[in-house]
């Protein structure tokens, strides 16, 4: 149910998601995805370039459906030739809906000339870079007790990690006490809004949610 909350509180995050940015993501990342591969055959390597370029290319165009465009799926169907580099880790991957434990993952990065020329040839945007950084306060219920979620908590992490898929840079505020002390305040109120605004200019972040 809580998993089913987040989804959509995600789906109204990226919908009112202002494309004016402040904070400059790096460029090397906006061309970069991870995807869970089974072994490092050929076919397996070819299937997980061909799913991390989808995944750039809703990242760099900001456009969740640009996949689905048939000049695209020309494109991502056919050679790899934007592939820059590429390596191959063991590890615990967080991906869109669950937590994966000791995964072999193909990190591949692409070409950014490359990539960008697919959707400007296609006639798609090209999204800045510079994106707001935002802090989230999200309160969770938990055997009757409320608190805000971090990125210790699993939801937190699934939450980073669709973020960090349209190449969005999420914080969320520490474990601390005084910050669900806040929780005990009416919701309604303008102090609780005024708390918190203060305490999420010292994050340095250029947007509150």
């Amino acid at each position: 149910m809580f998993r089913k909350i987040i989804i959509v509180f995600v789906s109204i995050f990226f919908a009112a998601f202002s494309l004016a940015g402040i904070q400059k993501t790096d460029d090397l990342s906006m061309y970069t995805a991870d995807v869970i591969v089974k072994d490092r055959s050929s076919s397996q390597w070819k299937l997980g370039v061909k799913e991390a370029l989808r995944r750039v290319l809703i990242k760099v165009s900001g456009n969740a459906s640009v996949n689905t465009l048939d000049d695209v799926a020309k494109i991502t169907d056919g050679d790899h030739l934007a592939v820059q580099q590429f390596s191959y880790e063991n590890m615990t991957y967080v991906g869109t809906g669950s937590i994966h434990n000791d995964e072999l993952v193909l990190k591949v990065s692409f070409d950014i000339p490359s990539v960008n020329s697919i959707l400007q040839n296609t006639g798609q945007a090209i999204w800045d870079t510079a994106r707001p950084q935002t802090i989230i306060w999200f309160v969770k219920d938990k055997d009757g007790k409320s608190s805000f979620l971090t990125d210790q908590d699993e939801e937190g992490r699934f939450f980073s990690d669709i973020a960090k898929s349209r190449g969005i840079q999420v914080l969320f505020p520490l474990q601390d006490l005084q910050y669900n002390a806040l929780l005990d305040l009416d919701f309604s109120s303008q102090g609780l809004f005024e708390k918190i605004r203060s305490i999420s200019s010292e994050y340095g972040v250029d947007q509150i949610l």
